[in-house]
């Protein structure tokens, strides 16, 4: 029997060889996450798995990937910092609950804040948010710097319209690519609705003072922005 299991491991991963390679140092030791730019795991390779890990192309169990239909066209990393973090995404969710957005970095997750106070704080079991709004940006605060990889389908930012109202808005950046920050707000410019913009970092864009600290927007990043009046955003595609 125990040849029979080795002949069958030995063809599974010949098979499998003809179409992905493992390269060099993918393989963690632990349970945590190990990637190289072909491949992202969860969990330790070899090691049985309980149910699946999977991102958009794969499926990891028991050790081993095989292709399976695509659901998804978009897979988003974001970056997080030890502290407070000020993020969007240009992906759909395509499980959109936040326990399911931060399930693989829930015990770093201190507190999620959206624009309306609602918060998700994972130690409590407190989700007031529910599910993401991929048109509006997150506070998150870490208790140790992760990466959070959120999967679904990608938006089309031109056709993709942001409501936003009176005040402060946290605003996602819907674009998979960087842009000027005076040409992707422009058209809250030229109503004369813009007052001021913000980054995580506290630099501005205050047009009417010819001030842009920001530059570039840049996938991954929230932004607070100040209005006068209500409006409707739509940004250039990409």
């Amino acid at each position: 029997m125990k040849h029979l299991i080795l002949i069958f491991l030995f063809f599974a991963i010949n098979l499998h060889s003809q179409t992905y390679q493992i390269k060099n140092h993918v393989v963690g030791s632990s349970a945590t996450t190990v990637s190289n730019s072909d491949y992202n795991f969860r969990s330790t390779l070899g090691q049985p798995a309980i149910g699946k890990i999977q991102n958009v192309d794969n499926i990891i169990g028991s050790g081993f990937w095989y292709t399976i239909g695509k659901t998804a066209d978009g897979m988003h990393i974001i970056y997080l910092n030890l502290g407070w973090n000020l993020i969007s995404t240009y992906v759909e969710p395509e499980f959109a609950a936040l326990e399911d957005i931060y399930s693989e970095i829930e015990g770093s997750t201190v507190i999620v804040k959206n624009n309306s106070g609602q918060i998700y704080y994972p130690e409590f079991d407190i989700n007031d948010i529910g599910d993401w709004d991929v048109k509006q940006g997150y506070q998150v605060y870490m208790s140790s710097a992760e990466t959070l990889t959120i999967s679904g389908e990608k938006v089309a930012p031109e056709t993709t319209e942001i409501t936003l109202t009176t005040g402060w808005n946290m605003l996602a950046y819907l674009r998979d690519n960087a842009m000027d920050i005076e040409i992707a707000l422009a058209s809250l410019v030229a109503d004369d609705k813009l007052v001021i913009a913000k980054d995580n970092m506290g630099n501005v864009f205050y047009p009417a003072f010819d001030i842009n600290m920001i530059g570039d927007m840049l996938p991954g990043q929230g932004y607070q922005i100040y209005l006068i009046s209500g409006a409707t955003l739509t940004y250039p595609e990409n």
